[in-house]
């Protein structure tokens, strides 16, 4: 059966004629229609009814009669869906406008970026963040250094208060990437501070193009590089780890002050700072998760960073929890916890002369990657269980901690630490 090809119009308007047609089989018959627009052939789907099969067919002629064909407009992508979605919205309402008359009439009064500073943009995207979709974040870091993660509302306020000094008046349409460019080259910020500012000033404008009407018609920190997996690798040093004398040293000092029980947790449950923080918050300060008889402490949802676990006690931890609980020395969480642990680290790894001629060392969160490395050296241990205590998955323990340097006798000598050895009294 043959199809009618679209008649073009003198005024460049297409006009149809569909054909019906009629499917036999073991149920009944089906009709559905088809035509041809601009040598495409068009087909609809199954009618069981053959008048509503006609009366779409119909409907659909009617719809091509005489109508103004679509005009090329200079619409970007984000205001090309902006106007399908009005085309939908107003032909629900209007049947007789045709795209073309709808597309005219958004680029005519369709909505355009409202005017907005970085000082306005960053407030109102702050009053977006929701503290429980967002994590707090540890410890009182500078963010002028660029310590804090843009992962935390902490480490927004800091990073964006920045962006407010620097273009506070300035309209974020107005800005270019060769701003941004500038912004970031900063001489004190490394390699990593620049991704996380990065990161953070794009994660404003990603979210003032979403708003509608618009505030930003474009990211410009788009063009600016990425850190990736590989990059960070590259820029960041290995996790270090503390030898088995330097941690005697570090319990020893620990331990005259009130801020052991914390350092405990640290080296031998490979907790995180905040996961600490969290778990001292609980009832009776965080000592009900702790059961003896199973020889487990219980990490709920509120307090692990990706999910509740559960940790397998070493006997060393169980000795320090015991000796702790025995010495009524309970509290996690000291006053000044912050000041308090930077000076014992100072007691450990006392400062040199020369920094720049030292080889680079991260020594963040060194306890807990003490304790993923030394328990990775334990006789029968596994990157499973190593992974389900630290609260981690196995890839990463095997990528970051596998590849340290750490013998099966240093470890026997680290989990040989207890309060007995280290001759340790009760008295802070």
């Amino acid at each position: 059966m043959s199809l009618a090809i679209p008649r073009i119009k003198a005024d460049g308007s297409v006009r149809i004629r569909a054909k019906l047609h009629e499917v036999k089989g073991r149920r009944g018959p089906t009709w559905f229609y088809s035509y041809n627009l601009r040598r495409r052939r068009v087909r609809s789907h199954r009618f069981k009814d053959r008048e509503l099969a006609l009366f779409e067919m119909r409907k659909t002629e009617d719809e091509y009669e005489a109508k103004t064909p679509f005009q090329v407009t200079t619409l970007s992508r984000q205001e090309l869906d902006d106007a399908q979605g009005a085309f939908l919205t107003l032909h629900d309402n209007k049947v007789e406008k045709t795209l073309g008359e709808i597309v005219s009439w958004y680029v005519a009064k369709g909505p355009r970026c409202v005017p907005t500073s970085m000082a306005e943009a960053v407030d109102m995207f702050l009053a977006t963040l929701s503290p429980g979709t967002m994590r707090p974040s540890p410890g009182n870091m500078n963010p002028s250094q660029g310590g804090l993660s843009p992962r935390t509302i902490k480490g927004y306020r800091g990073m964006l208060k920045l962006l407010k000094e620097d273009f506070g008046e300035r309209q974020l349409s107005d800005l270019t990437t060769d701003d941004f460019r500038k912004y970031l080259n900063k001489a004190s910020w490394g390699s990593i501070s620049r991704w996380h500012h990065r990161q953070a000033a794009s994660m404003l404008y990603l979210w003032a193009m979403k708003e509608r009407p618009p505030r930003a018609s474009e990211n410009p920190l788009e063009p600016l590089p990425r850190m990736t997996k590989q990059g960070l690798m590259a820029v960041l040093p290995p996790p270090a780890v503390v030898t088995p004398a330097e941690a005697r040293v570090w319990l020893s000092a620990a331990a005259e002050t009130p801020h052991l029980p914390f350092v405990v947790l640290s080296f031998f449950a490979g907790m995180r700072r905040q996961e600490i923080q969290d778990f001292a918050r609980l009832p009776e300060g965080g000592w009900t998760q702790i059961n003896f008889a199973t020889g487990r402490i219980h990490i709920p949802f509120k307090v692990g960073k990706t999910n509740q676990r559960y940790i397998e006690m070493h006997p060393t931890l169980v000795a320090w929890l015991k000796w702790l609980k025995r010495h009524k020395r309970t509290l996690f969480v000291a006053p000044n916890v912050n000041k308090g642990l930077r000076a014992i680290k100072r007691r450990v790894f006392p400062p040199t002369g020369d920094a720049a001629a030292v080889q680079p060392v991260n020594r963040a969160n060194i306890a807990r990657h003490s304790y993923i490395s030394y328990s990775l050296r334990l006789r029968g241990a596994s990157f499973a269980q190593v992974a389900m205590n630290a609260g981690n998955s196995e890839e990463v323990i095997k990528d970051h901690y596998n590849s340290l340097e750490v013998t099966p006798k240093q470890a026997a000598e680290f989990w040989s630490l207890t309060p007995k050895t280290l001759r340790i009294s009760g008295n802070c």
